[in-house]
């Protein structure tokens, strides 16, 4: 085989290969972007199933400082309906999962008819009479639940940070359908999301989430620490708390883990749970480590991060967090102004141009461009793109956004002639 010097430019016409990439696949795996201000609090606004703090008013409260110096008491306090429960992790998967589903359909602002099936497959829960139960639960506590937020809600309107009595779903209705010629029934709820929320997500005010390994952990406790976690560990490599701190952060009854002995237990758990966790964040993954404390009172998890290594990993792509968001900006926008606008893969598009640079976008465009002039096969050309991006970079010897194992199709080495 000749090879071909490091300095030539790529070329669909010299690389057949390009034209087997199919044109629809499953897009950047579940990497998505969450409405920043419930992900960054989500542990406090989402906690654990079990915990006793679910069916009354909770309240967070700290000190700020304004823009104009002036020293204020933030808060945010959880509302749940009379009698009812509020908020949970199950609570925000649903969340997650409208989220996704208001995306492709164009982030309207008229009211979205939902059939509960459709929430269920994106949970990768099967569609029965139990998972649609559920479901229809955590929408009508995601709608009955409020939460008020105090010099706490960041916006993309600087002016306001606060919001009185703020529901996740601002409308809420359902209605069973009979199925014809089959005796069954199929639950379809008229949903929508809350102003707010639509903006900020509209405005970026996100942080992006790896739905797909938040979906792989079973452990509620453990799930209401993930975003956390993630969180933390993007800004600080090592994170360290003893287990009574993390007793206190999820909101576990105390008296359940009196004892040193049943607090290295609960300790266990999330470290069989969070241990190796993908992160949402370049194909970093959650380590877990657990020691005694150094006064021998008790257990503490020490939480760091480190990459899963590949077969191919030669090159690390460049960070978002090194990259100004000025920049980032541009870069999306090029995206759309030359492969055009898919509310399916705006996502996709600003994660692209949050971690790969101006060279290597430009590059993957003009190929772009070559091949969708000559092949009306392509139905879908934004997925292609995405496609032939992720083929471009493997043989670049770069990092995918996701890390990708020795079998992935895209690598130059598994494709077909």
């Amino acid at each position: 085989m000749c090879s071909k010097k490091v300095d030539q430019p790529d070329s669909i016409n010299q690389d057949p290969q390009l034209n087997m990439i199919p044109a629809t696949d499953r897009e950047l795996g579940q990497l998505i972007v969450a409405e920043a201000n419930y992900d960054r609090w989500s542990n406090f606004l989402f906690p654990h199933s079990k915990s006793g703090d679910i069916y009354g008013r909770r309240k967070k409260q700290w000190s700020v400082t304004l823009p104009d110096g002036a020293e204020k008491s933030a808060r945010i306090e959880v509302i749940p309906a009379q009698d009812e429960k509020s908020y949970t992790t199950k609570s925000y998967d649903v969340f997650l999962a409208v989220t996704e589903i208001w995306k492709s359909r164009g982030m309207t602002d008229q009211v979205m008819e939902i059939h509960l099936g459709d929430i269920a497959k994106i949970l990768d829960l099967k569609e029965n009479g139990r998972v649609v139960n559920m479901i229809m639960d955590e929408l009508r506590c995601l709608y009955d639940t409020k939460v008020s937020w105090v010099f706490s809600f960041h916006s993309s309107d600087t002016k306001e940070d606060t919001y009185k009595n703020q529901r996740v779903l601002d409308t809420f209705d359902y209605v069973q359908k009979a199925e014809r010629n089959h005796g069954k029934t199929k639950t379809t709820c008229s949903i929508r999301l809350s102003e707010h929320i639509r903006l900020n997500i509209k405005n970026k005010i996100t942080i992006p989430v790896n739905f797909a390994a938040r979906k792989k952990i079973r452990s509620s406790i453990a799930k209401a620490l993930y975003s956390r976690l993630d969180n933390l560990l993007i800004q600080n490599p090592i994170y360290e708390r003893r287990a009574l701190g993390l007793i206190d952060d999820l909101n576990i009854t105390p008296g359940r883990y009196r004892y040193k002995s049943q607090r290295k237990i609960l300790l266990q758990t999330l470290q069989k749970n969070l241990h190796g966790a993908e992160m949402s964040r370049l194909g970093l993954r959650i380590l877990v480590d657990i020691k005694e404390t150094s006064d021998g009172k008790d257990w503490k998890c020490i939480f760091r991060t480190n990459e899963s290594p590949t077969v191919t990993q030669t090159i690390s792509p460049k960070s978002e967090l090194l990259k100004p968001a000025e920049e980032v900006d541009y870069l999306y926008d090029l995206i759309k102004k030359r492969v055009g606008t898919n509310v399916k893969h705006i996502d996709s598009f600003h994660l692209l141009a949050q971690i790969y640079d101006k060279e290597l976008i430009n590059l993957v465009i003009n190929e772009w461009k070559e091949t969708t002039s000559k092949n009306s096969a392509i139905t879908d050309p934004q997925k292609y793109f995405i496609n032939l991006m992720h083929h471009i970079i493997h043989k670049k010897g770069i990092e995918w956004i996701n890390p990708c194992e020795s079998h992935c199709k895209y690598r130059p080495e598994n494709m077909l002639f």
